[in-house]
């Protein structure tokens, strides 16, 4: 076994650029939690709309 074999693996992950308009960027950052960052956020809708197979708002149903 090598020396310093038995510490933590470092994981490498790539990041990607997305692109969006003023608009939306302030929509998003009006909805944000305080200290949520982007990512965080919109992994957030993503994990909703995978639960729920769709986005609900307030007082809409089909």
């Amino acid at each position: 076994m090598m020396a310093g074999a038995d510490s933590a693996v470092e994981v490498l992950r790539m990041t990607h650029t997305l692109e969006i308009g003023d608009d939306l960027k302030e929509r998003i950052e009006s909805h944000r939690d305080e200290g949520q960052s982007p990512e965080e956020f919109v992994a957030e809708l993503v994990a909703m709309y995978e639960t729920e197979g769709t986005f609900l708002q307030e007082g809409y149903s089909e």
